[in-house]
């Protein structure tokens, strides 16, 4: 990009953009799940900080924070966002990024890829790298913490909600070490995937007709990119306990379901499945509340204009009052972090 990384002079605009299409109504289609494009270029931490405070309602932007940045240099940022995924294509001087995964980003996960430049993660200590620069970060709550470490950076992040991460890598928080090693990937098939993430952050057509075809595109290329780079971690055989999880987070949704439903998916007895929750401390009750308390928190905060009857709809509670109770179990446990 010419000019990258000057200082500023009269030419270079700040940009604050962030633009929200709602597709066309489909059967079945989750009401709210508008996409989102976002678009960021200024200058040092004092233009981001002002970014951040006008879009202080969107989880998205207000969750992250840039501590540390040559307050000299220009940096851009592009994403494309939708309830399930982000796609963010960053290019900065050197620079700390702090990205908070608090409410509605509570528990998602990230990959960085890296197109030129260089940078390092440093929280939280669990992940996975592989070579050329990559890394995976699974779902949790520590706020993630990376570093951008040339004068010229270039990375693409792919951010997934842990029900969409565990669809596309089933089994993998469960089978997968951190002390294990993949070879490094060919330059030659990373290379195109990043240039399509990259490319999908700048589409800004505002028909609702393109807010479906990349709607769709998002999610076929996360899991593309993510079954590229990291899936060969995932074969492993998964646990009774990270089967019946992985059941609940794709079923969460369905009022209807039940412990033996899980049982039956993991081929034991109900008792047994019920042990299986003991021995981690736990219940499928508990468990399916928490999942869909989390869902319901991040349905909340990524569209304020949602009812409550419409969250406890989309999220697989039976009545209000069950989501409210479990809404306020959640935010006070997620306050005790």
């Amino acid at each position: 990009m010419a000019g990258y990384g000057d200082s500023r002079d009269e030419s270079d605009a700040v940009v604050f953009e962030s633009v929200k299409l709602q597709p066309r109504a489909q059967p079945g289609a989750l009401r709210g799940d508008a996409l989102r494009y976002v678009r960021y270029r200024g200058i040092g931490s004092g233009d981001f900080e002002r970014f951040r405070v006008l879009n202080e309602r969107d989880a998205d932007i207000s969750n992250i924070t840039v501590p540390q940045i040559n307050d000299g240099l220009r940096m851009t940022l592009h994403m494309l966002a939708r309830r399930e995924a982000r796609f963010i294509h960053t290019m900065a001087p050197e620079m700390k990024v702090v990205w908070s995964r608090n409410k509605p980003s509570y528990n998602v996960a990230m990959l960085f890829l890296c197109m030129r430049g260089g940078y390092e993660v440093l929280a939280p200590q669990s992940r996975f790298v592989r070579e050329p620069g990559m890394t995976l970060i699974l779902p949790g709550a520590e706020p993630i913490e990376y570093r951008m470490m040339q004068p010229v950076n270039e990375i693409v992040q792919i951010v997934l909600n842990p029900r969409l991460f565990m669809d596309i890598l089933p089994g993998f928080p469960a089978c997968a070490s951190a002390a294990q090693t993949l070879p490094a990937l060919d330059q030659r098939v990373l290379s195109p995937l990043m240039e399509y993430v990259a490319s999908s952050c700048v589409i800004s057509s505002q028909h609702p007709a393109a807010a479906e075809d990349v709607g769709l595109a998002m999610y076929a290329t996360a899991r593309n990119v993510l079954l590229t780079t990291f899936g060969q971690l995932a074969h492993a055989k998964s646990s009774l306990y990270t089967q019946a999880m992985e059941y609940i987070l794709r079923h969460q949704t369905d009022p209807g379901l039940i412990l033996a439903h899980v049982a039956r998916y993991c081929g034991v007895a109900s008792r047994t499945m019920q042990q299986v929750f003991r021995d981690e401390g736990t219940s499928f009750t508990r468990m399916l509340q928490q999942t869909r308390a989390e869902a319901a928190l991040r349905l909340r905060g990524d569209h304020p204009s949602l009812t409550l009857s419409q969250i406890a709809e989309q999220c697989g509670f039976g009545s209000l009052s069950s989501l409210s109770r479990a809404l306020r179990a959640a935010d006070k446990a997620m306050d005790a972090r």
